[in-house]
């Protein structure tokens, strides 16, 4: 049942996927067009954290 539910999400993820060319500009542009309609997050930045290598120098 687990591996036919993985299968589900990873078909629908490549249909989608294909119906915006595998362009990530395209999905993401999509995924806020819904955002704006639903008034829900769908598609945000999150603030990247800096690298522990970063965080000594710093």
């Amino acid at each position: 049942m687990y591996d036919e539910i993985i299968a589900e999400v990873w078909r629908i993820r490549d249909e989608y996927a294909a119906e915006h060319h595998h362009n990530l500009r395209e999905m993401l542009a999509d995924l806020k067009r819904r955002q704006g309609r639903s008034r829900r997050p769908v598609a945000r930045r999150r603030k990247s954290r800096p690298r522990a290598a970063e965080q000594i120098k710093g």
